[in-house]
């Protein structure tokens, strides 16, 4: 677990990491609301982490709040945003990447097709957030969450090229809370419960199963749908079929 002063510096390095290697540096445009509301972000999280360097990491994060905006073209705004939700995500910031995604919400600025996916983001990172938490509770809580925005995601998206993954995490969720279950179900102390957890399990491994089978139609029907025969010059498009015969296979 990093203490205060450790996040501090990791977040830090997070942000100048972003700033250093960001291919969309030379196109970034202020937006004084976005980086007014990371100000303010920042400022409660640095008095939660009471760190000797929150100073220091004001200085990185307010460029890095001024920089998180709009650029041009709009495609470059939202490879941007998802750039440094990944960074977030891949070095543990999980609520600081909710608190991003919120904010982008309410960016009335933001490409559309981006903003579709504001759900899957979402429920991904309370995912990931979730299988770090060691209280069975919380946890079981964090995973309800994420599944309830994944679950939205694929409601309002049906044809997003996403669903399939939103999918199969939506099936992974479950067989996750079916183990649990049967844990539970197996302990001496549930005794009196053990019928019911065993049934809420199978219940559980049997909604894994129709979504996974979903998952699996909607990676075939992707698949299916380009051309049997791909010229060797476009290099793109094969790509893009290569990775979609991963994804259903």
């Amino acid at each position: 677990m990093l203490n205060a002063e450790d996040r501090t510096g990791q977040l830090g390095l997070t942000v100048s990491t972003f700033l250093s290697h960001s291919p969309h540096q030379s196109n970034i445009e202020s937006d004084e609301s976005l980086t007014e509301a990371f100000r303010n972000r920042t400022m409660i999280t640095l008095r939660r982490w009471r760190a000797a360097t929150c100073w220091a990491f004001l200085s990185l994060l307010v460029p890095i709040a001024a920089s998180l905006v709009l650029p041009t073209p709009v495609a470059n705004a939202a490879e941007l945003h998802q750039e440094f939700l990944d960074g977030l995500r891949a070095r543990g910031f999980f609520e600081e990447a909710l608190y991003y995604i919120n904010t982008l919400e309410q960016k009335s600025t933001l490409d559309a097709e981006f903003k579709k996916r504001l759900p899957y983001e979402r429920g991904l990172t309370m995912l990931k957030n979730a299988q770090t938490m060691r209280n069975p509770e919380a946890q079981e809580d964090a995973l309800d969450q994420a599944a309830g925005q994944l679950e939205t995601f694929v409601r309002e998206n049906p044809n997003h090229e996403l669903v399939g993954k939103a999918q199969a995490e939506r099936g992974n969720i479950l067989l996750g809370k079916a183990r649990v279950k049967i844990w539970d179900a197996n302990s001496p102390v549930n005794e009196d419960k053990k019928t019911q957890l065993q049934q809420e399990a199978r219940e559980d491994v049997l909604a894994a199963r129709k979504i996974f089978q979903e998952a699996h139609d909607k990676y075939k029907e992707i698949y299916d749908a380009f051309p049997k025969f791909i010229p060797a010059d476009e290099k793109e498009q094969r790509a893009a079929r290569q990775k979609a015969e991963i994804d259903y296979m």
